[in-house]
């Protein structure tokens, strides 16, 4: 059942947070062997995201800047 309400946790947060301005990707994480939502961002969101989403922490990483397609 966890794994099942991480995955749908995971998906909402893909759903919402994609088209949030610098949000790069968003991914499953892990911290100290329990899962995480990671957010990959190119700029500052901790104002924007919640510090946990059903229960699950999300975290916001950098992606190092703006990517750029070659």
């Amino acid at each position: 059942m966890a794994n099942e309400d991480f995955d749908q946790a995971l998906i909402e947060a893909q759903q919402r947070w994609m088209d949030e301005g610098g949000v790069v990707a968003v991914g499953q994480g892990d911290e100290g062997g329990a899962p995480t939502i990671d957010v990959w961002a190119s700029g500052e969101l901790e104002s924007v995201l919640p510090e946990t989403l059903h229960g699950f922490k999300v975290r916001i990483r950098s992606s190092g800047g703006p990517i750029q397609a070659q």
